[in-house]
């Protein structure tokens, strides 16, 4: 999974996000979440978090543990996470914005 464009020597970390990085986890996020419809924050941000710790414990493994991993890579996993912590920050401002507990 990637966008096809090489980071380059130039590019600064702010440029590379930017033009690379958010463009390529926005198209994968939207391919993602087709078949999920409006069930991705359905359990509210308890839900949310239990799927950030699953995939963070899977990353520590093939990251930190040196296991290699037999289906998504620790690439394509980390643009997971950031899709989860979206999730999760919108459940959050739901929860300020309609002034009730979370997991009501």
């Amino acid at each position: 999974m990637s966008n096809g464009r090489q980071r380059e020597m130039g590019d600064s970390d702010y440029q590379y996000i930017m033009e690379c990085l958010l463009p390529e986890w926005s198209l994968h996020f939207t391919n993602k979440s087709i078949d999920y419809a409006d069930d991705a924050n359905r359990l509210g941000t308890k839900g949310a978090f239990v799927d950030i710790y699953r995939k963070v414990g899977k990353l520590k493994r093939a990251i930190w543990d040196g296991q290699e991993l037999q289906g998504e890579q620790p690439r394509e996993i980390l643009i997971d996470l950031i899709g989860h912590c979206f999730l999760t920050i919108a459940s959050m401002d739901q929860v300020v914005s309609h002034g009730r507990q979370d997991d009501e």
